[in-house]
């Protein structure tokens, strides 16, 4: 034992050697308790599961349809678009649509999630997960950011820049702006 020698005394000590009742006693309780690690093992590594069928963190951006639908009067646009409000009303604004894919698991999983149009929070239809949020637009550029929040933090952007050319502006090119 490495050199190092115990009294004899203290080897034939009675309170280092248990009795067979105190000995199954202990094992028992040894025996709970792995038992008792499992199951809390167990039941963590099943909720774990639930939220990761729930909400994959890594492709959650798939669950939001890209491109977000930009559309004004009877035209579509996504990404950068360049407009004009030719044959459209006098106050010009565009309407952000979209869908959230299995929006009800992701509710369900992350109580606290939310949708934001330029920093206003945008009601999500709670059964089939669409949305739509009018954006009303300046002369120039315009840059409309979309997110998703939980946990308190913005875990998803969608970033769109529109510019926006009145029908009687001076300069009918997007490049001098």
């Amino acid at each position: 034992m490495l050199g190092i020698k115990l009294p004899k005394k203290l080897l034939k000590s009675p309170k280092l050697q248990l009795d067979p009742v105190r000995a199954l006693r202990v094992i028992r309780i040894q025996a709970n308790l792995i038992i008792l690690l499992v199951i809390a093992l167990a039941a963590t590594w099943v909720w774990f599961a639930r939220v990761r069928n729930a909400v994959d963190f890594h492709v959650l951006a798939q669950e939001f349809e890209p491109p977000v639908r930009v559309s004004i009067g009877t035209k579509v646009f996504s990404g950068d678009e360049n407009i004009t409000d030719t044959g459209i009303a006098t106050t010009p604004f565009i309407t952000l649509y979209g869908t959230i894919k299995d929006y009800g698991l992701l509710r369900d999983a992350l109580p606290d999630l939310a949708l934001t149009v330029r920093g206003t929070r945008v009601d999500v239809n709670a059964e089939i997960g669409e949305f739509a949020e009018k954006v009303l637009l300046q002369p120039g550029k315009n840059v409309i950011d979309l997110l998703v929040w939980w946990n308190g933090t913005s875990q998803y952007r969608q970033h769109y820049t529109v510019t926006y050319i009145p029908a009687n502006s001076a300069t009918s090119s997007p490049a001098t702006q």
